[in-house]
């Protein structure tokens, strides 16, 4: 029998305040995504056509856009938001092995360790400027994806 965590006094501190290891299938799903996201952090514009294509890899994903969001605002732009508050920021892409090292470790080390309330505040403020920067594109990439299943049923 499965023991509950903390005696079972409550019962969903362990889905509240902790952070799950991904599954090797998960870190496969989301890889692409994360390379995709990474280009909102360039010192660059992205044009419609990179919009289209980050709505098909989102599409292919499985994932849905608030889950792809989630991602963002906690794997993808905690590590990337820095650059576009640079003066001289990366505007030719992010090297694919370090990002997805970096995402992979930072989860690693988020495994079982509890958030707590300076954590929670810091991450409130980093979703508010994650959207402030990244939001645009997401109105866009919606708009695609609305698309694409329509001209795809019919």
């Amino acid at each position: 029998m499965k023991k509950p965590v903390n005696g079972g006094a409550y019962p969903d501190v362990g889905r509240i305040f902790f952070k799950t290891m991904l599954t090797n299938k998960e870190l496969e799903t989301r890889r692409p995504i994360w390379t995709e996201l990474s280009d909102f952090y360039l010192d660059t514009e992205l044009s419609d056509d990179d919009l289209k294509r980050k709505a098909d890899v989102f599409r292919s994903s499985g994932l849905t856009l608030d889950e792809i969001k989630e991602i963002n605002y906690g794997e993808v732009g905690p590590h990337l938001i820095d650059n576009l508050r640079s003066t001289a920021g990366i505007w030719n892409g992010f090297d694919e092995e370090w990002l997805h090292s970096t995402i992979e470790r930072h989860i690693t080390r988020q495994r079982g360790r509890p958030r707590n309330i300076f954590q929670r505040v810091r991450n409130y403020f980093n979703k508010r400027a994650i959207d402030y920067y990244t939001g645009r594109y997401f109105i866009s990439i919606e708009g695609h994806l609305i698309d694409g299943k329509t001209s795809t049923q019919q």
